[in-house]
């Protein structure tokens, strides 16, 4: 009989290759809970975002101190307990497994979610991001928790950096804006731009050590066909692939 494997949100099932996975696959669970507190805004904000407004001290503890945020990382930054708890892990594995860290590198590092708490945990850690405003807002809110971060205006795909396993990307793109959760199957090459394809290939030009985030309602199979394709020819050691799934509220917001 074929062998299949469930996929944890209810999507197709994941037919496993040649009647094995290419690679060990882990896939754990974290769940956050959380209340809103559902006041009016007192800033000027579009309609379809004020919602957030609800979740600011969830996005930012300190947020009362002067966190700025552009229209766009309302819905994008990562949660600070979620970053707090990506940062603690990220640097539990690294301590576990003895790896001589060079340099953290947070590829779209946006206004500082994930990037404020890994250098919490980090000495070495270079943001870039494409958007100017973007990096102001991370200089400003990274200020508010007493941390000083290293960044660079640039296009994470025109990134010049030699290859070094002892680097390691933390890589949270764009989805596309808010209506991905939408899609049935939301797809990594057609609704991700740029597409995980163009992202894995120069993240695999800087190391084989890569934590990135992705949408809830992504599929597994096609993640691992990517993965295969963008390392296939490079000589790296074994490596293997870990989903943590994040949920917040009992609903799944996001995969690690």
């Amino acid at each position: 009989m074929e062998q299949q494997l469930i996929e944890y949100f209810p999507l197709n099932t994941l037919m496993l290759i040649n009647g094995s996975f290419p690679m060990p696959l882990m896939i754990t669970k974290k769940l956050f809970n959380t209340q809103y507190e559902k006041t009016t805004p007192t800033i000027q904000m579009k309609k379809k975002i004020r919602k957030f407004y609800h979740k600011r001290h969830f996005l930012f503890k300190k947020f009362d101190q002067g966190i700025v945020l552009d229209e766009e990382s309302w819905y994008s930054v990562v949660p600070e307990e979620v970053a707090s708890y990506i940062a603690e892990r990220l640097h539990k594995r690294i301590n576990d497994q003895k790896i001589n860290i060079k340099q953290i590198i947070d590829g779209f590092c946006g206004s500082g979610g994930l990037a404020i708490q890994l250098a919490h945990k980090f000495n070495n850690l270079l943001c870039i991001d494409l958007d100017p405003i973007k990096l102001q807002n991370l200089k400003a809110n990274s200020l508010i928790y007493q941390k000083t971060i290293q960044t660079q205006l640039n296009d994470f795909l025109l990134f010049e950096c030699e290859f070094d396993e002892n680097i390691i990307l933390t890589l949270c793109p764009p989805w596309g804006g808010l209506n991905y959760h939408k899609k049935e199957v939301y797809d990594l090459e057609k609704d991700m731009t740029p597409n995980l394809s163009d992202i894995l290939r120069k993240a695999f030009s800087i190391s084989c050590n890569i934590v990135l985030q992705l949408p809830k309602n992504i599929s597994i199979s096609q993640l691992i066909t990517i993965i295969q394709q963008q390392s296939q020819d490079l000589n790296f050691k074994r490596y293997s692939l870990e989903i943590e799934m994040i949920y917040i509220n009992n609903q799944i917001s996001q995969l690690f």
